[in-house]
């Protein structure tokens, strides 16, 4: 590109009585120095309205839910009895798993992949993260 000028394109005045800025500019940069500037400030005063409005609603989503921190921690802890008890070997005596089996050791090897209780784990997996990283956002606030 060499022998061509690049220069700002941003637009002074108003819509119908404006005009290009037409300052010469580095390489690289679509802004002369002035306009850089204030796209800089403009942007930094973006991000830090965004900040504060997102403390805001973590702040008052902290104070909605405060209460229901200790019936969370009893969800939580039967959910993952229950994800315990339904992921668990169905046989713990691994010599009584292959070859001919006892029918009583069949259907509970079998229903233990049943779409019920499949369905069921993962349900409990998905409440288990959620209680979990809404007790992590609660205890955030506490550090």
């Amino acid at each position: 590109m060499s022998g061509v000028t690049v220069v700002c394109r941003d637009w002074v005045g108003s819509d119908t009585k404006g005009h290009i800025c037409g300052q010469p500019v580095a390489d690289g940069i679509k802004r002369c120095a002035k306009h850089q500037a204030a796209e800089i400030a403009r942007v930094t005063k973006a991000l830090q309205a965004d900040r504060e409005r997102a403390a805001r609603a973590d702040a008052s989503w902290r104070a909605r839910n405060a209460a229901k921190v200790p019936g969370w921690r009893v969800q939580l802890e039967r959910a993952e009895a229950e994800y315990a008890r339904r992921t668990q070997s169905v046989v713990t005596d691994r010599a009584a798993v292959g070859g001919s089996m006892h029918p009583s050791i069949v259907r509970a090897q079998r229903s233990s992949l049943s779409d019920s209780n499949v369905a069921r784990v993962v349900e409990l997996e998905r409440i288990i993260k959620r209680l979990k990283a809404d007790l992590a956002r609660m205890k955030g606030a506490q550090s």
